[in-house]
């Protein structure tokens, strides 16, 4: 699993500034499919039926005055900090809380996040989860920070200064490598609350590839003893509830569990490639992975799958080594932000060494609106991806003012029905991996 080495691009980010990918260090992404919040339109037509209690974090903790709890509420004591105690060698000390949001990374990474400023240049403070052989933490306990590095801690805790919205890049980082992180709740529907104890961070450099942290020579420690920190943790979101067994071609919704419908894009070569081509057949899974010709870590992640596959990715070779599995690739902009032509298409693929047949353009110029989760009855209009975000919803929420994208994104697909299973920002637990491999022992 790689690191998520600029994650704050990604989090937390006014309409006006919204950064759509997560690239390498210093990426620069150009301008996205982001909007202020007069360019959210009302689009109350729009499928954002779910479960209704499912849509939305639950609101403050409250607890009824005859001493009755409500079973579904977060009733963790409300942590009282002491007097911080910082070490002479702090150059810097506490964090001032503008805002701050509990997401989901996608492939079961958990990201908390806090900012000084939504306006450039801010400063950012990241817990980042890693799970399966990172031991990143799930649930509430404490966890200890000493002697870590970045590069295979499983619990990361990192402050990024002077970071920019547009380039995604940030001027200096920290990483905490001294004392604990206490978390007090971790409730799906509740509250991810706690704080940090005794916490020392460093400045270091991290390698982009292999993400070591290194202490940067005369460089400063961020002091960070008794911070608290509390943000919602939004319920897993509920989609079909009349799930089909075959093929659907209108579809019976875009949320999960539910039936996409057949829709078809142009591949590099100029043929249109119907979703639903191989449905009901022996495809078990289909996995869809959407890139820009900006994107750095679209571009790292696509060349170590071409390795992988021995130089060259085609969906015939996909098949060869994981029967069941059909994989397509969606390229939503080129490197410039723009819609990508049929010539650029083809070139994008086979610099990659990948056959341009599965590669498919998706962009809209005049843009599509595509309904957010939450809140429900708004959308947001969308140039890149249009067509596969129209029929299957990408799970976007507004965090106050705020709508973030991220690129690369996957989806997965049951591929006997076409039914919606997996997404990066669905949530409520299970990976990519998890999922296709579920799939395909099916």
């Amino acid at each position: 699993m790689n690191r998520l080495s600029s994650i704050v691009c990604c989090l937390l980010l006014p309409l006006a500034l919204a950064a759509t990918a997560c690239g390498g260090d210093g990426a620069t992404a150009p301008p996205d499919d982001t909007a202020s919040s007069a360019d959210t339109v009302d689009n109350t037509e729009a499928d954002t039926t779910s479960v209704a209690d499912d849509t939305t974090a639950t609101g403050s903790d409250t607890t009824p005055s005859t001493d009755v709890v409500d079973p579904g509420q977060d009733t963790t004591p409300t942590y009282v900090p002491t007097e911080p105690n910082y070490p002479a060698t702090c150059t810097d000390t506490g964090f001032t809380i503008n805002e701050q949001a509990f997401q989901d990374a996608g492939q079961g990474v958990m990201i908390y996040q806090a900012v000084t400023t939504t306006k450039d240049p801010y400063t950012a403070l990241s817990f980042e989860f890693y799970p399966g052989s990172f031991g990143g933490a799930s649930t509430a306990g404490t966890y200890d920070l000493t002697g870590t590095n970045y590069e295979d801690c499983g619990n990361c805790v990192l402050v990024r200064t002077g970071c920019n919205s547009t380039t995604g890049s940030c001027a200096k980082t920290y990483y905490a490598d001294q004392g604990q992180l206490v978390i007090d709740s971790w409730a799906v529907g509740g509250k991810f609350s706690g704080h940090l104890q005794d916490v020392v961070l460093r400045e270091v450099t991290i390698d982009s590839s292999t993400y070591r942290s290194t202490p940067v020579a005369g460089g400063g420690e961020w002091c960070l003893d008794q911070y608290v920190f509390e943000a919602d943790v939004a319920a897993p979101i509920v989609g079909g509830q009349n799930t089909q067994p075959t093929c659907v071609a209108e579809g019976t919704g875009t949320l999960v569990h539910d039936n996409i419908a057949d829709f078809s894009l142009p591949n590099c070569l100029g043929k249109q490639v119907r979703l639903h081509a191989s449905c009901g057949g022996d495809i078990k899974a289909m996995w869809l992975i959407g890139t820009a010709g900006w994107c750095s870590a679209c571009h790292e992640l696509l060349t170590a799958m071409v390795a992988d596959y021995g130089g060259s990715l085609s969906r015939k070779q996909v098949k060869l080594r994981n029967p069941g599995l059909d994989m397509l690739i969606v390229l939503g902009e080129n490197q410039y932000g723009a819609l990508p032509t049929q010539a650029y298409c083809k070139a994008y693929a086979e610099d990659l060494g990948i056959d341009p047949a599965m590669v498919l353009i998706d962009n809209n110029p005049n843009s599509t609106d595509i309904p957010l989760i939450d809140p429900p009855g708004y959308a947001l209009p969308v140039e890149s991806f249009a067509t596969t975000w129209e029929n299957i919803n990408p799970y976007l929420v507004a965090e106050g003012d705020t709508v973030t994208t991220s690129t690369p994104w996957h989806i997965v697909l049951r591929g006997t029905n076409m039914e919606y299973m997996w997404s990066d920002n669905v949530g409520g637990g299970g990976t990519l991996e998890g999922t296709i491999n579920q799939l395909l022992s099916e």
